[in-house]
């Protein structure tokens, strides 16, 4: 089996409904099989119901996790209040992650 150094989920949105869920809860539930015991997670969800289950997930499984401020250009661990600005774009906030990720990894020491 594949030991990944982190776990990342973009945002969440009702886009995958026919796939994953009817709600943002049953599509975040989903999203969050990938979580490894032990294993980080960095997301840019900010939806509070969204965040909520990858908090539980991730608090379950032993794994510590992280929220990307998108203001702050680095993910901060657990913070639990992500901003959202007021006419962000998903794909921008998809697009800063990856680097927001690897910030995070290295001050947090996950890998």
């Amino acid at each position: 089996m594949i030991r990944p150094d982190v776990s990342v989920i973009t945002n969440i949105s009702l886009d995958h409904q026919v796939f994953l869920g009817r709600t943002l809860k049953e599509i975040a539930r989903e999203k969050a099989g990938i979580v490894k015991r032990g294993i980080g997670l960095i997301t840019a969800a900010t939806q509070p119901p969204v965040l909520e289950v990858f908090r539980k997930t991730c608090e379950d499984k032993g794994a510590p996790s992280g929220e990307w401020d998108k203001t702050s250009a680095i993910a901060q661990p657990g913070t639990g209040s992500p901003t959202t600005g007021s006419n962000g774009s998903s794909k921008i906030l998809n697009w800063g992650l990856p680097g927001a990720t690897s910030i995070g990894m290295r001050l947090w020491h996950w890998a």
